[in-house]
């Protein structure tokens, strides 16, 4: 699903999530998509993807070390 028009000058945000590893990408990408699909219109989301990256986090885990270790 996607509001994309035609000639329209779009900005693309990159949002990092950190999710639960036990969580499958097909789980993560439904989730994802049915909170998106609430708000996909052309006022505000008009598209969305989920590249997906896998981090191992240390035994003295700090805020935001899960960004910067991918």
């Amino acid at each position: 699903m996607h509001a994309l028009k035609a000639n329209t000058e779009y900005k693309i945000v990159t949002i990092e999530l950190a999710m639960p590893a036990n969580l499958t990408y097909d789980e993560i990408a439904d989730g994802l998509n049915e909170i998106l699909r609430e708000n996909c219109d052309e006022k505000f989301i008009a598209d969305w993807r989920f590249p997906f990256h896998n981090v191992w986090i240390g035994p003295n885990p700090e805020e935001g070390e899960v960004f910067e270790n991918r």
